[in-house]
């Protein structure tokens, strides 16, 4: 989701890994790795409704996900 906050790290990544791509954009995307075929990955988003995706060379992939906070956290919640 938007704001939440994530470590990535430089390690091989690999099929259903979420990683931080250059898609050539203004700004890094982070999208789920869903196939790959020679030098290039299909990476897509979680959201469906509101993510796009893309066919990026393997060497767009900059880090994979170590660890994710959500930036709401369920226990820090107000009714």
């Amino acid at each position: 989701m938007s704001g939440d906050r994530v470590l990535f790290v430089r390690k091989p990544w690999r099929i259903n890994s979420i990683v931080l791509a250059d898609v050539g954009e203004d700004a890094l995307v982070v999208k789920r790795v869903l196939s790959s075929r020679n030098d290039y990955v299909f990476i897509c988003g979680d959201n469906k409704e509101e993510s796009e995706d893309y066919f990026v060379n393997t060497s767009r992939i900059l880090g994979v996900m170590l660890w994710h906070v959500p930036l709401k956290l369920p226990c820090c919640e107000t009714r």
